[in-house]
């Protein structure tokens, strides 16, 4: 084998008490006392440590793991986070102004009201240079919980001119950015699919050539933002989606009141309401609302609050309702198939068949859904139909999915427990970890 063929880098695993003595150095060292140091966290791994509230200003964590840490109002200005590990880290209200996350994994993170001011967060590669002045590549040792590619590295240069190399790019899919600042930050190429920037402060940010499917852009200040040969086509914005509310010949509260007034009424008064790819955003609230057998395929239900509504049998296919509020909602028999579900709050929702007049059962159908972190605590999918859906990071614990069916579907980073994923029938489901039970 060449020796510039690929080199294997362990990681060192920190103790909590190893990290606070590091910071604590780090902490003297900006604050001119005696016996201060630099925190070098590179390579290192702080899965799921605490460091919240520190002042680690121009630290280094370069390459480091930080899976499920808690990072919240840390001081990190000009910290170095080149090609880390920061999926479904905590990071609200953190202070990263002009820090450098090239190449940084931020899949899911919170990073609700933080400043990434003139942040850095274009591609990143790394590669050691070795006899003769080559560069060659760098492997990791990594477990099933740490970082999920090989990166390529480069001695702090933005790109690798070798012609067989290639480029990590800044990943902040399904990332929470709400409310955050970002004034002049550089995401040019970034991955921002599903990330949620609402009412974020984007002003002079460079995002030309980033990936924004699905990317949440509502409320958000926009001014001089560079977007060459960026498509905003799936992107969520202010501007309505489909069919708007007022070009219906009553109002849709009208129409509604009319719905629930057949389905408690059986059908005996009232009319049922049709809202087929129509933009409901509008209209914000509809907590304990009677919607049994709601017609709304297609519909754009995001962030709304349906706490509590009655949707049984309802047609929700291809609706959006992304990070909306169902947290006890009757969602028996429903039609869910490709719906998108990212991020809504399911909590005790009831996905169980709905029992018709009939003694029929119909089941649940969320065939091809996407509930990517769905908080499914405490929910009944007991006999749903869940082929092909993605679970990635929902969370499951104290669901009932007696009987469900995960077909083929994505369960990465999923929280589901043993004794409850034995009750499932989930032949050829991928990406499964299951907790002790």
């Amino acid at each position: 084998m060449s020796n510039f063929g690929p080199k294997r880098i362990a990681y060192r695993r920190l103790t909590q008490t190893e990290f606070d003595d590091i910071a604590a150095k780090h902490e003297r060292l900006y604050q001119g006392k005696r016996d201060g140091a630099r925190a070098d966290f590179a390579y290192c791994d702080l899965t799921g440590l605490d460091l919240s509230y520190r002042s680690l200003n121009h630290a280094d964590f370069s390459g480091a793991i930080l899976a499920e840490a808690n990072l919240e109002e840390a001081r990190l200005h000009a910290a170095e986070f080149f090609c880390a590990d920061l999926r479904r880290a905590n990071l609200r209200r953190a202070k990263l102004v002009g820090a450098d996350l090239r190449g940084a994994c931020l899949r899911g993170a919170d990073l609700t009201k933080s400043n990434l001011s003139k942040a850095d967060l274009r591609e990143g590669a790394t590669a050691a240079r070795g006899p003769g002045g080559r560069l060659h590549l760098l492997r990791f040792d990594l477990g099933p919980s740490q970082l999920p590619a090989v990166f390529f590295r480069e001695d702090r240069l933005t790109r690798l001119h070798t012609g067989r190399a290639f480029s990590v790019y800044a990943d902040l899919t399904g990332a929470i950015l709400r409310n955050a600042r970002l004034f002049e930050a550089n995401l040019k190429d970034a991955r921002l699919d599903g990330a949620d920037f609402s009412h974020a402060d984007m002003t002079g940010v460079e995002l030309s050539g980033a990936r924004l499917s699905g990317t949440v852009l509502t409320g958000v200040i926009l001014d001089r933002v560079i977007m060459e040969q960026v498509d905003l086509s799936e992107a969520m914005r202010d501007i309505l989606t489909g069919q708007p509310l007022k070009t219906f010949r009553e109002t849709a509260m009208e129409r509604l009141q009319d719905h629930q007034l057949w389905a408690g009424s059986q059908g005996r008064e009232g009319a049922p309401a049709d809202f087929a790819k129509t933009d409901l955003r509008p209209l914000r609230q509809l907590t304990n609302a009677r919607l049994s057998a709601l017609i709304a395929p297609g519909a754009n239900f995001f962030g709304m609050d349906l706490r509590g509504a009655e949707l049984q049998g309802a047609n929700l296919a291809g609706a959006d309702l992304r990070c909306t509020n169902l947290h006890g909602a009757d969602l028996r028999g429903a039609q869910l198939s490709d719906a998108r579900l990212d991020r809504a709050d399911l909590r005790h929702a009831n996905l169980a068949p709905l029992q018709l007049e009939s003694k029929q059962l119909v089941p649940t159908n969320l065939m091809g859904a996407t509930l990517c972190y769905a908080d499914l605590r405490g929910a009944c999918l007991a006999q749903a139909k869940a082929e092909d859906a993605d679970l990635s990071y929902a969370n499951l614990i104290d669901a009932d999915v007696t009987d469900t069916v995960f077909h083929q579907s994505i369960f990465t980073g999923a929280q589901i427990s043993h004794t409850a994923y034995r009750q499932a029938d989930a032949d050829g489901a991928k990406g499964v970890t299951l907790l002790a039970s």
